[in-house]
């Protein structure tokens, strides 16, 4: 990270640790036992948290397809990825619902982000370890059973730009281990907030949330057609956002 970006990260952390109260509430949730209770604990104080970090950052927030989200918990989220604002956007836009997100395990030893990125029940995937992937996997799968959703970044990186890369392989294999409806979202703008300049920067991110797909009784062949789907869903709705963000000039 450049040193010019320090006065803005720090302003944001700020923000996360005026949030930090909030903390004790879901882990004393969690440590009841009350699945409900602590679900509904970090959809309140998550979206919150991530409103206060959007304003912080004068980033406005621009969100379709709110109507798409289920009703029913248990789902997984496939979005792109440009850039660590998608996180923060994401918990606003599904506010609501308590979301998680598979990432990698490096996001959960960053200072005070990191307890908040594991507090909402996410799942950290140690890269180069095969096995420790699995446990992963498994893991993520026996949540989203329990009634906790996730949100996967099948590029497995970000792109810092509006350009996606492609999804990787087995990217959905979570979902379909889980039975649990696939919901596809396009994301375009995070990038102009930090990867852009390397500095926090004001800017407008746009959010398109597509209708679920179920995964339930697919078949191998189904299972694959599904991923080219989603694929082609994701990135023809960050196309069509990228589009509209050039016609309006912001």
């Amino acid at each position: 990270m450049k040193i010019s970006a320090l006065p803005g990260m720090l302003g944001l952390l700020g923000v996360l640790m005026k949030y930090n109260h909030c903390a004790k509430e879901i882990d004393g949730a969690k440590a009841s036992g009350d699945i409900e209770l602590e679900k509904q604990k970090i959809a309140v104080h998550a979206a919150e948290w991530a409103d206060a970090e959007i304003r912080k950052a004068g980033t406005s927030l621009l969100v379709e397809g709110r109507e798409n989200i289920p009703a029913q918990d248990g789902f997984v989220v496939i979005a792109n990825h440009q850039g660590y604002g998608d996180i923060l956007a994401l918990l606003s836009a599904f506010r609501g619902h308590q979301l998680g997100f598979v990432a990698k395990e490096e996001l959960g030893r960053v200072p005070l982000l990191g307890p908040w990125i594991l507090r909402v029940r996410s799942v950290l995937i140690q890269r180069g370890d095969a096995r420790a992937a699995l446990r992963s996997l498994s893991e993520g799968t026996k949540m989203v059973k329990q009634g906790f959703n996730l949100c996967i970044f099948p590029e497995g990186t970000r792109a810092k730009g509006p350009h996606p890369g492609p999804f990787k392989p087995g990217s959905f294999k979570l979902a379909t281990k889980a039975k649990a409806p696939v919901v596809p979202v396009s994301i375009q703008g995070t990038y102009h907030i930090y990867e852009e300049k390397g500095r926090i920067r004001p800017g407008t991110v746009r959010i398109r949330i597509h209708p679920a797909l179920p995964t339930d009784g697919l078949s191998r062949q189904e299972q694959n057609e599904l991923e080219s789907r989603v694929e082609s869903i994701v990135k023809e709705g960050q196309s069509a956002l990228y589009e509209a963000e050039q016609s309006s000039g912001r």
